[in-house]
């Protein structure tokens, strides 16, 4: 059996492989002789070998569909095929493993895979997969230059990529759905289908859930923001219609608007629980609570106080955030994840007593459905109202932890591009091991060991490199990112009151909320009138995709990533020259 010395070795044997049954038997024996070795050289066998898999594959079995399964999935597969061809990708439902406990951060987990896909960007038909998704692609749409954006980092070193597109390529999904859906010349969509159902592994502590959405927030951040950036490309080159490109269009304005309301959180979270709680309790504002008693000294130390426990707890966690492990500080994190929870289920407490020590009135009524109500109505839709009844209380207690701890954890490790799960613990930056065996005769030997330390060197001095301007990025997005929550909560505190920002809030949440309420009803519609639509659609429409594929409509993202391969390959060889390019997508190795 031949050894393996990387997952590398083992894609460059795919290329002399002739068949996938021969493939199959190369990986499984690969597997094998990297058992021993770190988890780490064993998932990226699992990457790079998929990625030479699927290449064997398009040469032998001219596949249609590419769905990854770990376990039992024949409903899945039968779910994915059942719809048209002109769908390029299908989002599955995630379910918790079973055997999950029924209380704290597995249940707030839960509560997102469970109700977010209902109230997310289906009706658009290009949705934004959720990091780790249950995914399945129409082969035909993802072939070429799709496919090789998605293995990009596998073919590119992080000193080309840099931060930015590094970190962007931890939700690889996400780039793979966009380049797919803003294909040139064609017009695929992607769909969520609720009856394939896939197992998920939900963290059971808040340091796992940490880690997790590391990498989560992220990907997902820096990817959001390449779509956007790129958002054009949807209507240059792709062939959707006027009235597919005119959802497009309110997507976007959507999604703009929900990623800068999503980036100033915090901010948002602080000045929401200050209007309503503190400062509602200093100007006796609570119609269910008599403060005119207390001496004005109490009622201004009661804001003093809440301002600096909530500053104290910010500072605290961008300290532990820069350089430590979350497993090294966890009674750090649940005290303050404590704290903060404390604080919401009081201002939730003090909404709902509000709320119906007030004047009923349709305008509050509206607003309340609209910021709260909408997720139980969508659940109540799709049939998953009891998972709400289970969950919702745990991940509103919750909810300051994932807006601030994660967060603010993910802005200060931007320079950290590993996993954060699957035990996938060791830094990237960090220097791999040479093992070498010493052959030969003194000379020899002392001449590998010269030539070995020049390497292990020149390598010490590239990685530096790099980690400095991975550094260098991570405190410039963080000290942006902190300062301007800063400035704006200073500005509505000193500028404005609560009768000014607070109905600006809720009128913010409910129009965001209501696009997700109408997207929720549009799929529910949806996948209730496919017979309906079966009627009136020409059968003919659900052929095999022919006319939807031009040969050439990847040829300007070939070039790209061949441009990449070439800086790559250069800066791997030691030479300066980078401005031999070629367009040969064969290049792309």
């Amino acid at each position: 059996m031949k050894s393996y010395a990387s997952a590398t070795d083992l894609v460059r044997t795919y290329s002399e492989i002739p068949s996938v049954e021969e493939a199959l038997v190369t990986l499984d024996r690969a597997a094998v002789a990297l058992g021993a070795r770190r988890y780490r050289d064993a998932l990226k066998l699992y990457l790079e070998g998929g990625y030479a898999m699927a290449n064997v594959a398009e040469r032998q079995a001219n596949p249609k569909i590419c769905n990854l399964l770990t376990s039992k999935g024949f409903e899945t597969l039968n779910w994915c095929a059942r719809l048209c061809d002109w769908i390029e990708g299908r989002v599955k439902e995630k379910h918790p493993r079973p055997g999950v406990h029924k209380v704290g951060i597995p249940v707030s987990n839960w509560d997102e895979d469970w109700v977010g896909p209902y109230l997310d960007e289906e009706e658009a038909r290009r949705m934004c997969v959720l990091p780790g998704a249950f995914s399945a692609y129409r082969y035909e749409a993802i072939r070429g230059a799709p496919l090789d954006a998605y293995f990009q980092t596998l073919n590119v070193d992080l000193d080309v990529l840099g931060p930015f597109i590094g970190n962007m390529y931890l939700a690889e999904d996400r780039i793979l759905s966009f380049e797919v859906v803003a294909r040139k010349g064609c017009s695929w969509t992607m769909h969520y289908v609720k009856d394939a159902v896939a197992r998920t592994d939900v963290p059971h502590d808040l340091v796992g859930l940490i880690s997790q959405r590391k990498r989560w927030l992220n990907g997902a951040f820096f990817a959001t923001l390449f779509s956007i950036w790129n958002w054009g490309r949807i209507y240059s080159e792709s062939s959707h219609s006027f009235v597919r490109k005119s959802a497009f269009l309110m997507f976007y304005v959507y999604h703009l608007l929900y990623t800068a309301f999503g980036y100033f959180l915090p901010a948002n979270l602080y000045l929401a629980l200050y209007f309503i709680v503190f400062q509602g309790f200093q100007q006796n504002r609570l119609n269910f609570v008599d403060t005119s008693g207390y001496s004005q000294t109490v009622l201004d130390c009661v804001v003093y106080i809440y301002n600096l426990v909530y500053l104290f707890g910010l500072l605290m966690l961008i300290i532990i955030g820069l350089g430590n492990n979350p497993k090294h500080m966890k009674l750090t994190y649940y005290f303050v994840g404590a704290v903060f929870g404390v604080m919401m289920m009081m201002s939730s407490l003090v909404g709902v007593g509000i709320f119906f020590s007030s004047p009923a009135t349709v305008n509050s009524i509206v607003v309340s459905i609209l910021t709260i109500g909408v997720y139980f109505i969508g659940s109540a839709l799709h049939g998953e109202m009891h998972h709400i009844f289970m969950t919702f209380t745990h991940y509103t207690a919750l909810i300051p932890s994932f807006v601030n701890i994660f967060t603010i954890y993910s802005f200060c490790n931007l320079q950290d591009l590993s996993w954060g799960t699957k035990g996938l613990h060791d830094d990237p930056l960090l220097i791999a091991s040479l093992d070498e065996t010493e052959k030969g005769d003194f000379k020899d030997v002392i001449a590998k060991r010269r030539a070995l330390e020049e390497r292990r060197r020149e390598e010490k001095q590239r990685m530096d490199n790099r980690k400095k301007n991975f550094e260098a990025f991570r405190t410039n997005v963080l000290l942006t990112w902190a300062f301007s929550n800063l400035i704006l909560a200073l500005f509505i505190v000193y500028f404005a009151d609560s009768s000014t920002y607070m109905p600006v809030l809720y009128i913010f949440v409910a129009s965001i909320n209501s696009c997700r309420l109408l997207g929720c009803i549009g799929h529910w519609v949806y996948i209730h009138t496919s017979g309906l639509r079966a009627g009136f659609l020409d059968k003919s429409e659900c052929g095999n995709g022919t006319g939807r594929y031009p040969q050439n409509s990847y040829v300007q993202l070939d070039e790209h990533y061949a441009a990449l391969a070439e800086d790559q390959r250069t800066y791997a060889s030691g030479r300066t020259n980078t401005s031999v390019r070629t367009n040969d997508i064969n290049s792309v190795v």
